[in-house]
């Protein structure tokens, strides 16, 4: 939890509360929940090798040239956004943003998702993705939002851009006061 470099090393997890530089590591997965960490041709190898609940600390364009040995990698998030974020693909390789719990985006704030991620909800336990904000796809006729069995969304007076009835969505939007 101090600034630190570090280099060709094996790590299990690292939970970063600082700004830290982590290359060319072999890291099982790294906490993002606090500084803004960067991380630069290493192997990530869990199946969820970014974690944050504090999702104003996911600064992807300080993730880069990195590798995943997991066959589909997700980014597990949740808590509430505090300024507008754009989850898109990271290293080319993740592109799944999986909820864990709650996901807030207050009024005034906007989350966007780029054509290539997608957000999952579930599984786990009651993750769901709470929108008094605005809920964006960018560039893509639909939003990727791909449903679990667990969880929930609900749009409180908040604004959403998005096509419904898409395949692989399950599950159902609470569009109150939308």
């Amino acid at each position: 939890n101090v600034d630190a470099t570090i280099t060709n090393s094996q790590i299990g997890y690292a939970n970063f509360l600082s700004d830290a530089t982590i290359t060319n590591s072999e890291i099982g997965y790294v906490n993002l929940d606090g500084g803004t960490p960067t991380l630069t041709g290493n192997t990530l190898t869990d199946a969820a090798p970014l974690r944050t609940s504090d999702p104003d600390y996911l600064n992807t364009s300080l993730i880069a040239g990195n590798t995943y040995s997991a066959a589909d990698p997700a980014v597990q998030v949740q808590g509430t956004l505090d300024a507008d974020k754009t989850f898109e693909t990271i290293d080319g390789q993740v592109s799944t943003f999986q909820l864990t719990g709650a996901l807030t985006v207050p009024a005034g704030v906007t989350l966007m998702l780029r054509p290539d991620a997608t957000l999952m909800l579930g599984p786990g336990t009651n993750p769901y993705l709470d929108v008094d904000g605005a809920l964006l796809g960018l560039g893509a006729d639909v939003l990727g939002i791909a449903y679990g069995g667990a969880g929930s969304i609900s749009l409180q007076g908040g604004q959403v851009n998005m096509a419904t009835g898409y395949p692989g969505f399950t599950g159902s939007l609470n569009l109150a006061d939308v």
